[in-house]
């Protein structure tokens, strides 16, 4: 039998990996948008990326009276999804135009 000090010895750290193959993969997207110049566009994307399960990193957003607005969001959604984002985000009413930026 062991004696209780051993068994109540701390255990080694577990380190996992930052990079590597058991790392997820980055699926961090950038989007440019031209939505309707309406209240409910900004809410419309966003409301999306939360029920696909994308969480959102950053926003902009800039409106002029009478024109469109624009919109820059940044999203991390689902690795299994990530290819899927710019089509969920054209096939949203208000959207008028969706461009993917960055690398």
């Amino acid at each position: 039998m062991q004696p209780i000090s051993t068994l109540l010895a701390p255990a080694e750290p577990l380190v996992v990996p930052a990079h590597g193959a058991d790392a997820p993969p980055d699926t961090r997207r950038r989007f440019a948008l031209e939505v309707e110049d309406a209240p409910e566009a900004l809410e419309r994307v966003l409301g999306r990326l939360r029920v696909r399960r994308c969480r959102v990193t950053d926003v902009a957003f800039a409106a002029t009276p009478g024109g469109p607005a624009h919109l820059v969001v940044g999203v991390e959604p689902p690795p299994e999804r990530a290819h899927l984002v710019e089509q969920w985000l054209t096939g949203i009413h208000a959207v008028r135009s969706c461009e993917a930026i960055g690398a």
